[in-house]
């Protein structure tokens, strides 16, 4: 007996677990019900849930509003169709086939669902659906918590991670970042120093309930500077009902041997009124590579975020503040001296300076501070639609603190402080038959200054200025039955006044004005059930940042001195984005291919050699040039069984200076992950349980700038009829390709109205020594080592239906 008992359990196991013990057959439970939510406008709802009674289970809507209901055995089903702001329908289903597709349209309600709480934040009719999203939700960011906004994003194909050594990391899109992408928070225009390449952005993810991206120019919408394409920091809506909802979670991690605890507090007073309040502490260490330790590297974050709002049917209200603050350490052997110190970096298999782990924070590093303030009415006009009024207030404090003579090395090297209002007006007009849209009007004013100049006693990397930004746009579109038609454009006008002093100390007050157009066209087609496809083109301008019109001083990081250029011209931008999208109940395929051309593209070129009181440098200067950006992106997830699926992510780009025919730096390698995934919905007391395998494969960048050694280098300052090379070049040849290996665990242990998880990863399995070429560090040392993780996360509600 106990033998046949093994048997069963075996058969079990082949079968998929599609027969339980005792049973020698398949239970024939996989029919499928599926289909679109839309509302009497043929708009899709995303978020929307939908719950079978008889099972007491249900789901919820995806960015295009479809649903699945999976592993359904025949029979009568009753399902629930709810929506917050719409009349919740119940329909009776006859399942006698294994795929049942059923649409549905809600009705407008006049009152709000309040006892249905919705997390997932909708689309706005403003922002841009032709253009291709990718979204992380509340799971996926609870899975990789811990990581800098970038490395949230990261996992997104076709997103790839500008580095300076492991503690700052910004995204590139396309090829593309800094300046050239635009990051909401929370609704408001992230605005700081962002024209670094070491400038990391200042937000908290925890902040997030989930991260969306828009890969496409979606300057109409946003403004002059989302060429590349836009970043979606979404938290939750806030509680409407009365309740009580609260989680904490802690990071542990063994590679800078340090740990992250972020808390959330949120509740809903009832009658549309809710709070939330949030707040996140990060330490960490030296990070350390396969065979040293990356000295002068630690990390710390103190952040803080709170939010109170009033939503009814037809207004509301929300205040939403941030506060983040980070000090960054900078690695020591970046610091360099001039070109013998890059020498020997260079051909040295580790850093110049190695020394024991510490969570001191020394020299160079970096402390940042930002403040947000947003506030946020709506109001629903019965003959017009819905006006929406934001304004925004953002200070952001940058100072950078640098190896000094004289005893200053206390006293930063850049202080600046910028300051920035931005005020939004948008309206989503009512449908006119089926046309829909929004027209809106956005403001900028922003106030940078460099602060103690006389007593640092240097000059300014970047001059004082301020900044008057204005635009105007419209969107429309038209959706009937399968298709959806989106048209856009958009002017904008800015104004920089620039105020510097010359190496006579004479004052002087260049103004800047540019005029600048976007437009976007675009369309969606749902095939069928199964298949859809959206094409978007759009042009969009973006106008020289101050950094790159005046920059004058030396970035020790890549030891070269940059010089602005005030005869830039503004970058006109043409990109084209496709996406064929296939999706049933075992296979999801995107393939998303795109052209990205960009008139007087904006970049860094070689000019000479100087030599300085410090040493001898290259220096390199802003020019222009016509650029081409080309490639596509590809996801591909397969479930062999329900507990066993297949995941593929591949990012192939190609990018070229035309004018000059050279190719252009940091732009990101082709690289492809795939992996496994084991899932178990439940198992005793566990749930949502999972293992997941995967190999990152990043190939060798051959498409680089040609090689200019310093060795070469010195020749020209030795010999006068010698010059450098007049096409961008890099000191050393693009590094090696480099495999990952990478392993994921985790599971739920849920209790009534409280909830347990805990994440376990590691990263690097093997401990693989490489050098990424998107970090700008790979001169100096390796790329951080095998990383253990731990993440540790228990969350509880309680609610209560309003009286």
């Amino acid at each position: 007996m106990k033998g046949l008992k093994g048997i069963h359990w075996i058969l079990w196991l082949i079968l998929g677990f599609n027969a339980t013990p005792g049973q020698a057959k398949v239970l024939e439970c996989k029919a499928v019900i599926s289909g679109v939510l839309h509302d009497e406008n043929h708009r899709v709802l995303v978020g929307a849930t939908v719950f079978i009674k008889e099972l007491k289970m249900g789901t919820a809507t995806d960015l295009y509003g479809k649903y699945y209901l999976k592993k359904l055995c025949h029979g009568s089903y009753t399902l629930v169709f709810s929506y917050l702001g719409y009349k919740s329908r119940e329909i009776t289903i006859l399942v006698n086939a294994d795929e049942i597709e059923y649409d549905l349209d809600l009705e407008d309600e006049a009152i709000h669902l309040e006892e249905i709480a919705i997390e997932q934040k909708k689309l706005s009719l403003a922002e841009n659906q032709t253009l291709a999203v990718s979204s992380l939700d509340e799971s996926d960011l609870i899975r990789n918590a811990g990581g800098n906004l970038a490395e949230s994003l990261g996992k997104v194909a076709g997103v790839n991670i500008l580095q300076s050594g492991p503690s700052v990391a910004k995204p590139v899109i396309h090829g593309l970042h800094s300046n050239r992408i635009l990051i909401l928070n929370n609704g408001i225009r992230q605005e700081e120093q962002q024209w670094g390449t070491e400038h990391a952005p200042t937000i908290d993810p925890f902040v997030a309930n989930n991260l969306s991206l828009i890969k496409g120019a979606a300057a109409v919408r946003y403004g002059s500077d989302a060429i590349a394409g836009v970043i979606l920091v979404n938290p939750a809506e806030l509680p409407q009902n009365k309740s009580l909802k609260g989680s904490i979670q802690t990071i542990g991690q063994s590679n800078g041997r340090g740990a992250t605890t972020s808390a959330l507090l949120e509740g809903g007073l009832g009658k549309g009124l809710g709070w939330r309040i949030q707040g996140t502490f990060k330490r960490l260490g030296d990070a350390e590579s396969p065979h040293y330790v990356l000295s002068n590297t630690g990390h710390q974050e103190v952040n803080f975020s709170a939010a109170l709002g009033w939503q009814k049917e037809n207004y509301g209200f929300e205040a939403f503040y941030s506060q983040f603050n980070s000090e960054i350490a900078i690695l020591k052997s970046a610091h360099i001296g001039g070109l013998d110190d890059l020498e020997r970096s260079i051909d040295n298999a580790q850093p110049a300076y190695v020394e024991d782990f510490t969570y001191t924070l020394g020299l160079p590093r970096q402390e940042l501070s930002h403040h947000l303030f947003k506030t946020k009415a709506y109001l629903k006009l019965p003959n017009l639609g819905k006006l929406e009024l934001l304004y925004g207030f953002q200070f952001n404090t940058r100072k950078e603190f640098d190896i000094r003579r004289s005893n200053r090395s206390d006293k930063p090297a850049l202080f600046l402080e910028l300051g920035t209002h931005t005020l939004d007006w948008v309206l989503e007009h009512k449908p006119w038959g089926n046309f829909q849209g929004s027209l809106g009007i956005q403001g900028i004013f922003q106030n940078n200054l460099n602060q103690d100049l006389a007593e640092r006693g240097i000059r300014p990397l970047i001059p004082n200025y301020k900044s008057y930004s204005g635009g105007v746009f419209w969107i429309e579109r038209y959706v009937r039955n399968r298709l959806e038609l989106e048209a856009g454009i958009r002017y904008d006008y800015r104004r920089q006044a620039v105020k510097k002093r010359d190496f006579d100390n004479i004052l002087l007050t260049p103004v800047f004005d540019y005029q600048m157009f976007s437009g976007t066209l675009g369309l969606i087609y749902h095939v069928n059930k199964f298949w859809s496809f959206r094409t978007n083109l759009a042009s969009a301008m973006r106008s020289p940042n101050p950094a790159e019109l005046f920059s004058e001083g030396l970035h020790h990081g890549i030891g070269s001195i940059e010089e602005g250029n005030t005869t830039l011209e503004v970058e006109k931008s043409y990109k084209w984005i496709s996406t064929l999208r296939f999706q049933n109940t075992r296979l999801n395929l995107e393939f998303s291919p795109y052209y990205h051309y960009i008139q007087d593209y904006i970049f860094l070129e070689p000019r000479e050699v100087r030599l300085t009181i410090r040493g001898a440098f290259p220096v390199f200067r802003y020019n222009q040039s016509n650029a081409v950006f080309w490639g596509a992106d590809m996801a591909f997830k397969y479930h062999f069984t329900p507990f066993l699926s297949f995941n593929s992510n591949i990012s192939f780009i190609q990018a070229k200076n035309v004018t000059d025919d050279a190719y252009l730096p940091f732009i990101p390698a082709n690289q492809l992950e795939n992996g496994l995934t084991f899932e178990w919905k439940k198992w005793h007391k566990l749930e949502n349980i999972y293992l997941s395998f995967s190999v990152e494969n990043h190939l060798q960048q051959n498409r680089a700038p040609q090689e200019f050694t310093i060795a070469q280098i010195r020749e020209v300052l030795e010999n006068d009829a010698l010059s450098l090379p007049e096409k961008t070049f890099d000191f050393v040849e693009a590094p090696p390709g480099f495999t990952l290996i990478n392993l994921d665990a985790g599971f739920d242990i849920p209790w009534k109205k409280q909830d347990f998880s805990i994440h376990f990863s590691i990263d690097n399995l093997f401990n693989t020594a490489y050098r990424d070429y998107m970090n700008r560090f790979r001169y100096f040392a390796d790329d951080q080592g095998r990383n253990f993780t731990l993440r540790l996360r228990y969350s509880f509600q309680t609610s209560k239906q309003n009286p």
